[in-house]
């Protein structure tokens, strides 16, 4: 055996969510004094930078070795270094088709020390470090911090100034200025004098109602803003109108059951269509006497207003009693009721369910001067008999 002592030195990079992984051996190369030199056998594999071309390895003084990474990231080598202390610089680059013809760009960077000594194994962890800038930061967008017009109501052909700003974070970014409108009677009657500045005026020739549109842009981003103007003749006035359509409520459904005749049943009347085809007739008879419970359900109360709003239910003559018993009096969603039968024998009765959605009627103060109710109201036919066959 001469003297030559064989040491393996594993080289592990580590770059963040990457990383090379030493394994086995390869090949061996010489030119070394045997008596000084050790055995470096790498095996790499990159995970995580697919867009990495070719990753450097640098071991001065002889080893300079750029490593093509295969379909998996991986590449193996194997060097011989001289026992001692040597600078190890490892550098991933990527091609930069943006250019012509295309160039690298060096997007990570590794440096450390290795030590190489006889009869022992020798490891090194690099911190292979993002040198792209770390992650790209979003363009900010413009946004529209005022926009207003001086004077908002005025005649036919004055003249209103409008005012604007915005701003865009990216202080390189130039922001662009486009104003719109849109008049109820006549556009080609109205007319900016400048629509791509942020301070302009505009003047309608006729009496009517325009809305004013500006657009702000910088890069591929905008922000919209509008403002109302009214060209009005003097003497005359103006009437904000706004109105909303309120619909009565509608029960969803009914349901009934009797513990005492092991009776049940429901009325589905989600909407017209199923009321169309729906039997208000509960299909199976009740006992007499006996107390049956009832729930009522409703999630279309039509007006968009439910401040005041509830439940109710009644039943026709000599049909016994009905309270009403629900549990969450001001959540009338679901609203139960007891039905106490008649005593007699052999009747059929009617019981009628009736939603109610108070709306409130407001004058031109905003202040309430009456109440009107919305309705939904359903009845429901119930057989009762002494006995249940």
């Amino acid at each position: 055996m001469n003297k030559l002592s064989m040491l393996r030195v594993f080289l592990q990079l580590f770059w963040t969510s990457s990383m090379l992984f030493a394994c086995g051996p390869s090949g061996l190369s010489t030119g070394i004094d045997a008596e000084e030199q050790g055995i470096v056998d790498a095996s790499f594999r990159l995970t995580g930078i697919s867009e990495v071309s070719r990753v450097n390895i640098k071991i001065p003084p002889n080893v300079d070795k750029n490593y093509q990474l295969d379909s998996q990231g991986r590449v193996s080598d194997q060097f011989v270094l001289t026992a001692g202390v040597h600078k190890v610089t490892a550098v991933a680059y990527k091609k930069d088709n943006s250019t012509t013809p295309p160039t690298e760009l060096e997007v990570a960077r590794a440096e450390g020390e290795i030590i190489v000594t006889t009869a022992s194994v020798s490891q090194l962890s690099l911190a292979l470090l993002d040198a792209t800038g770390g992650q790209k930061q979003p363009d900010f967008g413009p946004v529209i911090t005022l926009i207003k017009g001086e004077p908002t109501v005025l005649s036919p052909g004055q003249t209103v100034t409008v005012s604007s700003q915005a701003v865009d974070l990216d202080t390189k970014d130039v922001i662009s200025y486009s104003w719109s409108h849109d008049c109820g009677v006549d556009n080609a009657k109205a007319h900016f004098v400048e629509p791509s500045a942020a301070i302009t005026e505009f003047i309608s020739d006729i009496e009517q109602f325009c809305k004013l549109t500006l657009t702000v842009k910088s890069n591929k981003f905008t922000d919209s803003e509008t403002l109302d103007v009214t060209f009005i003749e003097q003497g005359s006035g103006t009437l904000a109108l706004s109105a909303y359509y309120a619909p009565n409520p509608r029960l969803n459904s009914i349901n009934g059951s009797s513990n005492a005749s092991n009776t049940s049943c429901t009325i589905e009347l989600y909407n017209d269509y199923y009321a169309s085809y729906a039997n208000a007739m509960c299909p199976k008879a009740f006992v007499t006497g006996s107390t049956s419970k009832w729930s009522a359900y409703s999630m279309d109360w039509g007006a968009k207003e439910h401040k005041d709003r509830k439940i109710e239910a009644s039943i026709s003559d000599g049909c016994g009693s009905i309270e009403y018993k629900n549990d969450y009096p001001d959540y009338p969603t679901y609203s139960y009721f007891l039905w106490t039968h008649s005593t007699v024998g052999n009747i059929v009765c009617m019981a009628t369910f009736k939603a109610t959605n108070y709306i409130d009627i407001v004058n031109g103060d905003g202040i309430v001067i009456d109440k009107k109710p919305l309705i939904g109201q359903v009845s429901v036919g119930v057989h009762f008999v002494d006995k249940v066959k």
